[in-house]
């Protein structure tokens, strides 16, 4: 997963947004047209379950609405991504 797909699937920026899958990989196929333009929705969901972001239904759609920082934060931290959060600092 790269920083494009982790952007695609917060809803931190901000509010609540919630995003089916579908909307999460035409805004990444927007991103990065050569890496997702073969990507189904089906795949896109696949990585992201890879990582626990996992859906939930809202309004009889799957969504992903339910994405935190932290949820973020700790894929950064196990993957070695840049996803811009800073790091967390052991309790002293």
């Amino acid at each position: 997963m790269n920083q494009t797909e982790m952007e695609m699937t917060s809803p931190c920026d901000g509010g609540s947004t919630s995003r089916g899958v579908g909307e999460i990989r035409d805004k990444a196929e927007e991103a990065e047209p050569d890496m997702f333009k073969q990507w189904s929705p089906k795949g896109v969901s696949s990585h992201l379950k890879r990582y626990g972001l996992k859906t939930n239904k809202s309004a009889g759609r799957k969504v992903y609405g339910r994405v935190t920082p932290d949820d973020l934060r700790k894929i950064q931290t196990a993957y070695a991504v840049d996803l811009g959060f800073a790091e967390e600092q052991a309790p002293t």
